[in-house]
């Protein structure tokens, strides 16, 4: 082969060596542009998801919070505060839920004690709207104090006493007779509480009739071993078995209680119903409202719940 052939042929070669090596190049470069490309582009997404997570969540809480805010307004935008005696404990769960359905914007708030107590708090400066009484005589005192909006006072239910006892009657209680026995664990109310007064009224009109004795009364309380200051309490100790008898209300005795204990009746002429009061307290804040639960408790719905739990209308 000639010299120039063999030129020709050189050149060829480290043309086609060359053409190939920056083919190569090429290749890499965009494998390399195609690889951080793609980087950049796993980067993007995982900036866009993040940041997507980031507003979804935000979102997300703005929304709960919006729920909780419509959940607080449903359950009442303002407070209603009731002071209600004792008694009406285990009614006061259906009055308070149901008077909500008429006002949704009211969320009811009980205050349950003996209704001495709560005359007590009232006259030393708890502020609440509406003031529920067993008995009369300390509504008459608040009125007469200034705290009550008189024209607001209402009679709205009757309840009346009865004797409770343990159900395995541990104390073999029949009669009232039987409560002046010697060694008979009695629990009663003390003389402030609505119960309690009503408890020395039973007893000195019994001791006044021949068929119990001009002594009934020195020996029916010489079997107390206990004072309470609300009749939910008198209730506890008979139901515990701590004690074989007490005087309560006859509201006391239904529901899941009724089933835990018995009772002796009281005959109709010695027990002299205790009368339920409500009024609106001149401190209310929600006067308005105060004044249509007033009027709800004594509404046919109101009534017809009272009644279910053992109250009689007035």
């Amino acid at each position: 082969m000639s010299d120039s052939k063999r030129n020709i042929s050189k050149m060829w070669s480290v043309a086609c060596a060359a053409v190939l090596i920056l083919s190569v190049l090429l290749v890499c470069g965009c494998t390399t542009t195609s690889s951080s490309s793609s980087n950049q582009s796993v980067t993007s997404a995982t900036t866009h998801q993040a940041t997507s997570v980031v507003t979804t969540t935000v979102a997300a809480a703005n929304n709960t919070s919006v729920a909780a805010a419509n959940t607080t307004a449903k359950a009442g935008t303002h407070d209603l505060t009731v002071y209600a005696a004792a008694s009406l404990t285990d009614a006061s769960k259906t009055l308070g839920s149901t008077f909500e359905q008429s006002h949704p914007d009211v969320s009811v708030k009980f205050n349950l004690a003996g209704t001495q107590v709560l005359r007590s708090q009232v006259e030393n400066g708890a502020s609440a709207d509406v003031f529920l009484s067993a008995g009369t005589a300390h509504m008459t005192a608040l009125k007469g104090e200034g705290y009550i909006n008189n024209t607001s006072v209402n009679n709205f239910t009757v309840n009346y006493l009865t004797v409770a006892l343990p159900s395995n009657n541990p104390g073999n209680i029949s009669t009232l007779q039987d409560l002046a026995i010697p060694g008979k664990k009695i629990v009663m109310g003390t003389a402030d509480v609505p119960v309690g007064t009503a408890t020395r009224t039973l007893i000195s009109k019994l001791t006044n009739d021949t068929a119990y004795g001009q002594d009934y009364q020195t020996k029916v309380m010489s079997n107390v071993i206990s004072y309470e200051t609300e009749v939910t309490g008198i209730v506890s100790k008979v139901m515990l078995g701590e004690a074989d008898a007490g005087f309560v209300y006859t509201s006391s005795l239904t529901g899941d209680q009724a089933s835990q204990m018995k009772f002796v009746k009281i005959p109709d002429k010695y027990n002299d119903k205790t009368v339920y009061q409500s009024g609106v307290l001149k401190n209310s804040t929600q006067a308005s409202d105060a004044g249509d639960f007033v009027t709800f408790l004594s509404s046919a719905d109101g009534q017809a719940i009272l009644k279910q739990y053992g109250f009689v209308q007035g």
